[in-house]
């Protein structure tokens, strides 16, 4: 079964329920969100410093619990409990 309308028109009556006007009201408008002006002229060609470099926290090795819990874990295992 073949459709009559074609598929500019289903494009159309979709992007018409998505967006609730016609699409030819939204070809002059300004996009949402766009600036129309800078909020401060005097910032121009200035650009934003740096950040600096945040080394990592270097930890120790780990502590003498955390062997033990991995023994036992491991045992366990090989056990098959």
């Amino acid at each position: 079964m073949t459709s009559t309308i074609s598929v500019d028109d289903r494009r159309r009556a979709t992007l018409e329920r998505l967006h609730g006007t016609p699409i030819e009201a939204h070809r002059g408008a300004p996009r949402r969100g766009a600036r129309t002006t800078r909020r401060n002229p005097s910032r121009v060609g200035e650009r934003r410093a740096s950040k600096t470099r945040v080394e990592p926290l270097v930890l120790g090795p780990p502590p003498g619990t955390f062997y033990a819990i991995a023994g036992v874990v491991s045992v366990l295992v090989m056990l098959g409990l």
